[in-house]
């Protein structure tokens, strides 16, 4: 009957007591919430392992489906471009070489995880 710990970082209203509107919050511990909650890296994970499946042939076409899927529209070739060097970096600090990258869990991982929290993402227009 406890209410999810991590919906409660944002703000869940309490289940037993009629509420009318939410409040409208962000704090410092939501921020940490998604980067460190087991929640959010198992999602993470859980998308990156969809994706690593995907017959992507090219980093942007792959980064493409991920915008489609997480913003709900096309990326722009500024963002591909940013998301793409993004990716190469990441692959670099983790010592993944070019021909692995399409298929390496850890680096869809983080690029996923890294979505999550960008503020398009996180918030609705």
């Amino acid at each position: 009957m406890e209410p999810p710990r991590f919906l409660a970082t944002f703000n869940q209203p309490a289940p037993k007591i009629p509420t009318g509107r939410r409040d409208i919050t962000t704090t410092p511990a939501q921020s940490l919430t998604l980067l460190n909650d087991p929640f959010v890296t198992s999602q993470a994970a859980y998308w990156a392992t969809q994706l690593i499946q995907r017959p992507d042939n090219s980093l942007e076409s792959r980064l493409q489906h991920m915008f489609s899927k997480a913003m709900s529209r096309d990326a722009t070739s500024e963002e591909l471009s940013r998301w793409a060097d993004a990716a190469r970096d990441f692959a670099e600090f983790e010592s993944i070489d070019e021909a692995s990258q399409m298929t390496s869990l850890s680096l869809w991982q983080t690029m996923a995880h890294a979505m999550f929290n960008t503020k398009e993402f996180l918030y609705i227009r």
